[in-house]
């Protein structure tokens, strides 16, 4: 969609010429397209050591400024708008503008990102810059002036501190299964940036508008347990208590900023096995994020038996189980799952110890 605006001669023999042009289409302009014929109508002083020089008439726009000379805010020169005087022969002599061969035909045009009801200023300006001769200027003129805009520019939305319940996590769920809480919700129906979930067996603490946080991160008595667009996540070691989730909604404006949130809370009773990291010292696997098909285990010493392996989904459903006898060095054939996270747990002899688990693509 274009609209425009035509006026008639302006001259400017001093200074600058603007105006100041209001969007109201009713939407976000993105182009501004200005034509106009420029006129000499007066002869400056020429020369600069015996070289004609000749004068310049400036053409830049602002989409920030409040004021033609708002010198704060970024003015951006457009030289495809420039009007240079098209004689540099005779010094200080009045001459007609309206001839041929005082004149110049510019058009040009330009990008920008106007919302509705806001403004975009326009500036010429005969200010001397590089050199250009000091003292009398020419006289410029412009005539048959026309500027029309191109819409189509989306506004981008406002961001704002998440508030409405719309915004809000939903259908938020808590399970436990040997020692470990696991989280999982429904993202709300209205969009946010992400969302920041802590657990804490007190009374939750709320995070700090502009801080960011990572997984891991203590806020007061809540430790950060997934941050991002996630919609699960787990927590483990477990031990007797009760603990509280929160999801936080939050938006990256300026600063991340942190909004509505949902709340649940889970009774957790032990697990009559036994959790004991001597089960396996040096226990490692790998690669870590994983490709599908193999998992690499390692034990720091020698071993041997058998152990039962189950892999746990983020919503705390196994969804693969193992017997198989143990090795200081060995493999794991996986099913073929969906990228993400998963919890790797190996049993023995009524202990275990988990792992965290990566799938990659």
């Amino acid at each position: 969609r274009r609209s425009s605006t035509i006026c008639d001669r302006f001259h400017i023999f001093t200074g600058q010429q603007w105006f100041e042009l209001e969007n109201n289409t009713g939407a976000g302009v993105k182009k501004v397209n200005v034509s106009f014929t420029g006129e000499l109508w007066r002869l400056g002083n020429r020369n600069v050591a015996g070289t004609p020089v000749p004068d310049t008439l400036y053409f830049d726009y602002s989409t920030t400024a409040t004021a033609i000379d708002d010198s704060t805010v970024s003015w951006t020169l457009v030289p495809a708008l420039f009007f240079v005087s098209p004689d540099t022969t005779g010094d200080g002599i009045a001459v007609n503008g309206n001839l041929p061969a005082n004149q110049r035909a510019i058009s040009g045009s330009f990008d920008v990102a106007v919302p509705n009801g806001s403004s975009v200023w326009l500036r010429w300006n005969n200010t001397r810059f590089n050199g250009e001769v000091l003292g009398a200027k020419d006289g410029l003129a412009i005539d048959d002036l026309s500027v029309s805009v191109d819409t189509g520019f989306v506004e981008p939305p406002v961001c704002e501190k998440p508030v409405s319940q719309e915004e809000a996590a939903q259908n938020l769920t808590l399970s436990t299964s040997n020692d470990t809480l696991f989280v999982s919700f429904a993202a709300g129906t209205e969009a946010v940036s992400g969302y920041l979930v802590v657990v804490s067996t007190g009374t939750p603490s709320n995070p700090v508008d502009g801080t960011v946080y990572q997984n891991g991160d203590d806020i007061g008595s809540s430790k950060v347990i997934s941050v991002g667009a996630g919609t699960s996540a787990f927590f483990a070691p477990l031990t007797a208590g009760t603990y509280t989730v929160r999801v936080y909604a939050y938006n990256v404006c300026d600063e991340i900023l942190y909004g509505v949130f949902e709340s649940a809370s889970v009774t957790y009773n032990p697990s009559t096995f036994v959790k004991n990291e001597a089960l396996a010292p040096g226990f490692s696997i790998f690669p870590n994020p994983a490709q599908k098909g193999i998992l690499n285990v390692r034990f720091g010493e020698q071993v041997d038996g058998t152990a039962e392996w189950q892999l746990f989904n983020l919503a705390g459903a196994q969804v693969a189980a193992w017997r198989t006898a143990i090795s200081s060095q060995m493999q794991l054939s996986l099913p073929e799952l969906p990228a993400g996270q998963y919890m790797l747990m190996l049993h023995q002899d009524g202990k275990y110890r988990t792992e965290k688990l990566i799938l990659g693509e």
